[in-house]
């Protein structure tokens, strides 16, 4: 048996290989729980988005007749739920459209985790940043000081995926936020409807 060392990059994870393999497979997963998931997105979305629309048709049918401070209020909600639950349905068609081509977020895992890349592009950044070269070239400098700065911000990096920024933080913590702030408003939006219906029978609105 020979005891010359094993060539360096022969872990499953570290060669282009591996990874490439490691990637389609968590490129799978996701896609497939992207799909599974973005029927009860669409429902949960499409159902707040019914119930603010119905605010909005009652709270601006009793605006256009008497303006009351109340009405306002319940117009302002409504448009405002409308817009969430609208921001929140597209990222669900997004995030399920980006799963649905498996090789390509695989392909964009894998850049996303390849660090060589920008590590290339940071070095020559810090080389010019530091340089002693003739003249005090605050330009350049400033240039590679934004550069490097840039690049030591999460979003900016993975907004350069358009697949695979929807999966990983901070697209995919906004879109679970929105999905708690749509499911909750909605299912107190469909309480006020009654409510306003009555109120609009008083003409309290």
């Amino acid at each position: 048996m020979s005891d010359a060392p094993e060539p360096a990059g022969t872990d499953r994870w570290e060669t282009p290989t591996g990874l490439a393999e490691n990637a389609a497979v968590v490129a799978k997963a996701l896609g497939l729980a992207a799909t599974v998931l973005v029927v009860p997105a669409l429902a949960v979305g499409s159902a707040a988005g019914m119930a603010f629309l119905v605010l909005a048709i009652l709270a601006g049918a009793a605006v256009a007749d008497v303006p009351t401070a109340l009405g306002w209020l319940l117009l302002g909600l409504a448009i405002a739920g409308l817009g969430t639950a609208a921001a929140f349905l597209l990222r669900a068609r997004a995030t399920f459209l980006a799963g649905r081509d498996r090789e390509a977020l695989a392909a964009e895992l894998v850049g996303l985790v390849d660090l060589s890349e920008i590590t290339t592009a940071t070095l020559a950044d810090l080389a010019e940043l530091t340089s002693r070269g003739a003249g005090i070239r605050a330009v350049s400098r400033a240039r590679a000081l934004w550069r490097i700065l840039r690049r030591l911000d999460v979003g900016e990096h993975t907004s350069r995926f358009d697949r695979a920024k929807w999966f990983v933080p901070p697209e995919v913590g906004t879109t679970w936020l929105l999905a708690q702030i749509v499911t909750w408003s909605g299912a107190v939006a469909w309480l006020l409807v009654p409510a306003a219906v009555a109120l609009r029978a008083v003409g309290t609105i």
